[in-house]
């Protein structure tokens, strides 16, 4: 490849020369590429390919001989660089680095049949209305088990503060118009007050 960079890069070869004459090494080095990350069902070793040959169209105007590179060298480094960042975009990696795993969307069809139960599972969900019933049936069971109007007001407080002893105390004592209705002197009354109450509904 060394000769027709050389004679592309001096203008003795023309780039459809060029092509055809280094068509296999591109070819295979896109098919490298194409198999070391999963690509969207869009992207084919002829895009990789055509990727391959732009980067080192771009990039041979900037060859250096002094720098003690080849030509070969040079064109095939960058031009890899350039597609495998093209790669990247294409399959959504983050940062566009190799080791990101690929985010592009899937055709459905493409899936394994492992994948494709694992997607069912994953988007079935469980019916929970019977669950919401029987909660609600069970909640309006033990607020009509009270026996008074201040016995409902912190059960209904020890349950929007989830079971939590101390922020049903809070809920009632840091209302005001609750703590005055109510007859809750001081915060220890009124956890003494939910015990009581919970302990009559039970």
């Amino acid at each position: 490849m060394n000769e027709h960079l050389m004679a592309l890069r001096a203008g003795s070869l023309s780039f459809n020369n060029f092509e055809a004459a280094t068509r296999r090494d591109w070819t295979l080095l896109a098919r490298y590429l194409t198999r070391k990350w999963p690509l969207p069902a869009g992207v084919d070793d002829e895009d990789v390919r055509q990727e391959l040959l732009l980067g080192c169209w771009q990039v041979l105007p900037n060859f250096d001989p002094s720098r003690g590179v080849s030509v070969q060298r040079y064109c095939v480094f960058n031009a890899i660089d350039r597609a495998k960042r093209w790669i990247h975009k294409q399959r959504a990696a983050k940062s566009r680095r190799d080791k990101s795993p690929s985010r592009h969307a899937l055709v459905f069809s493409t899936l394994t049949e492992y994948q494709t139960q694992s997607i069912d599972y994953a988007l079935c969900v469980q019916p929970v209305q019977e669950r919401v019933a029987e909660c609600k049936s069970r909640y309006g069971a033990v607020v009509d088990g009270c026996e008074s109007e201040r016995d409902e007001v912190c059960i209904v407080a020890f349950v929007e503060a989830k079971g939590n002893i101390d922020g049903a105390v809070s809920l009632l004592y840091d209302d005001a118009d609750t703590r005055r209705v109510h007859r809750f002197g001081c915060r220890e009354e009124a956890r003494r007050a939910i015990w009581r109450a919970a302990s009559r509904v039970v």
